[in-house]
């Protein structure tokens, strides 16, 4: 007998050197004790409600019993309603024995060790083996690794499971993971890539980030946002659509604050680089243009440029004698009496962007059919012989007029407006001395003016003797 004591006695040296510094049992107040070696929580009392007054409850109303089971923690103010049973197999999933330490492994055992049984005195018998979850150290317990009819037996530091009826009676106590303290984690960001767009073009995306705590609610905000971009906190999405004038990168700092306590957060910087867009220029639109023959037409084209790049501007389908100088952007052309009609002028400007764009438009040109000196002198010389002078006057008429045609084909301006004058004159004298009436002359020289202007001469050089 004496043997046997003095090997119960070692081995209770055992159990408590192994069991006493293997892990910290922590009461948490409100009934409830935190075993940080096996990150579990154990209930201390109220392991009874609801069953027969002598504490028993069959399998079923021990599963029952846990399922339902909502506890208020009256220190921190919640209801922990995720409880279980205990495991009692070790953590290789083997039944525990008679003796340790090997069944001390299981959670069920682990915990009456450390509670209560690791204390001996000097007969040889543990002393304070009453748990102090307020369960009996004789009893038998319901585990969550025990099916019908298999029931954990613990008496002192002794486990083992054998069969029995589901008509026994035997306790159960609970266990939920982790601690009731909470220490609030900080959130964190999903990754998020830099972000690339051009000027001009939308460019929207998400920020999303984890909270390891599920119960609390994330915060976003944004700092350093460009001009015209916009954050909406309560989804989360950045969206912008840059100007033309904002290529470059840009550092945007976009912050996640969770609502648990102490406040936590995670912060990100995300680089968005916007590119550079080259537009084309813009030429104004130039209005249809109408001149007549013998006259002269300008105008000026002008072709800004909407990102201030340089700006070259030509002209195509240019009649002849007409000029486009890039430099001023005037154009100029006077048509001849033979360039009568419509003209099409395609005017293009190109840039020095990257890649150089261009841009044209047309301008139309109406050219009015004006008589030219020629065909004034013929009308002339035709008004005349319709009006039936005397043979006189119409030939001394004639002798001046049929002579001008034939200096200009020759290309003698001066002796033909000699002619001309000379005509003039003579209409004049004729009107002076009644030989034709005064409308009739003042119709003979407005035509005979319209020739000398014609040839580009001033109609007041002209002399009568």
């Amino acid at each position: 007998m004496k043997i046997l004591n003095v090997l119960l006695v070692v081995i209770c040296l055992i159990l408590g050197m192994i069991c006493g510094v293997s892990a910290e049992l922590i009461d948490r107040g409100g009934g409830l004790i935190y075993d940080t070696e096996l990150d579990v929580t154990w209930m201390r009392i109220a392991n009874y409600a609801g069953v027969p007054p002598d504490g028993a409850m069959t399998r079923q109303q021990a599963v029952n019993y846990v399922e339902n089971l909502e506890y208020y923690d009256s220190v921190r103010n919640v209801i922990w309603n995720d409880w279980r049973m205990p495991d009692a197999h070790n953590p290789d999933g083997s039944l525990p024995v008679n003796g340790i330490p090997g069944s001390t492994e299981g959670e069920l055992g682990h915990l009456f060790l450390q509670l209560s049984c690791n204390r001996y005195d000097s007969s040889g018998m543990f002393t304070n083996c009453d748990p102090l979850i307020g369960v009996n150290a004789g009893s038998q317990y319901w585990t969550n690794t025990s099916a019908d009819g298999i029931n954990f037996y613990v008496f002192g530091p002794l486990f083992r499971e054998y069969d029995i009826t589901n008509v026994g009676y035997h306790p159960v106590i609970v266990v939920r993971d982790g601690d009731v303290i909470f220490i609030n984690r900080p959130p964190a960001f999903n990754p998020l890539p830099n972000q690339t767009s051009p000027e001009g073009q939308l460019l929207e995306f998400t920020v999303s980030a984890e909270d390891p705590d599920e119960n609390d609610t994330l915060t976003y905000s944004a700092e350093n946002l460009p001009s015209g971009a916009v954050f909406n906190p309560a989804t989360g999405t950045f969206s912008w659509t840059p100007c033309y004038d904002q290529a470059g990168n840009y550092e945007v700092t976009f912050i996640v604050m969770d609502s648990g306590n102490p406040l936590e957060l995670d912060v990100v910087t995300v680089m968005i680089t916007i590119g550079n867009v080259n537009r084309p220029p813009a030429i104004e639109p130039v209005q249809p243009q109408t001149v007549n023959e013998g006259q002269t037409l300008t105008f000026a084209v002008t072709a800004p440029d909407p990102d201030g790049d340089v700006v070259d501007l030509c002209a195509s389908d240019l009649p002849d004698g007409a000029v486009f100088n890039p430099s001023t952007r005037q154009f100029i052309w006077t048509p001849s009496y033979l360039d009568g009609g419509n003209y099409v002028i395609v005017f293009t400007a190109l840039d020095n962007g990257e890649p150089p764009l261009s841009s044209q438009i047309e301008t139309v040109i109406t050219v009015g059919n004006t008589p030219n000196p020629t065909q004034l002198t013929d009308d002339l010389i035709n008004t005349i012989l319709g009006l039936s002078l005397p043979n006189g006057i119409e030939n001394s008429y004639m002798a001046n007029l049929k002579k001008v045609n034939k200096f200009i084909e020759q290309g003698k301006i001066n002796p033909a407006v000699n002619q001309v004058f000379a005509f003039m004159c003579k209409v004049e004298e004729d009107v002076a001395e009644d030989l034709i009436d005064v409308e009739l002359g003042d119709n003979l020289l407005f035509l005979a003016t319209e020739i000398v202007l014609d040839l580009n001469r001033d109609p007041n050089e002209r002399t009568c003797d």
